[in-house]
């Protein structure tokens, strides 16, 4: 996660909140090919993209339309 956000202005976007009260949110920062354009790349996905992260199917309803896009779902 580091090297896609790390001294990077980046946005959050927190939809909702999990059963324990944390705040669920998407990272938001512009991507390393074009730093000075808007904040467009989900750090989220682009870690599954990577094979950084992975994502359980229980909350595959909880997928975003950008996240289906890229597919990391």
């Amino acid at each position: 996660m580091s090297g896609l956000v790390y001294l990077k202005e980046a946005a959050l976007d927190c939809p909702t909140t999990d059963r324990y009260g944390r705040s669920v949110c998407h990272v938001m920062v512009s991507s390393a090919s074009a730093p000075a354009d808007p904040k467009t790349l989900d750090a989220g996905p682009a870690m599954v993209t990577i094979g950084m992260a992975w994502r359980y199917r229980a909350y595959a309803r909880a997928d975003t339309a950008r996240a289906r896009a890229v597919g990391v779902c």
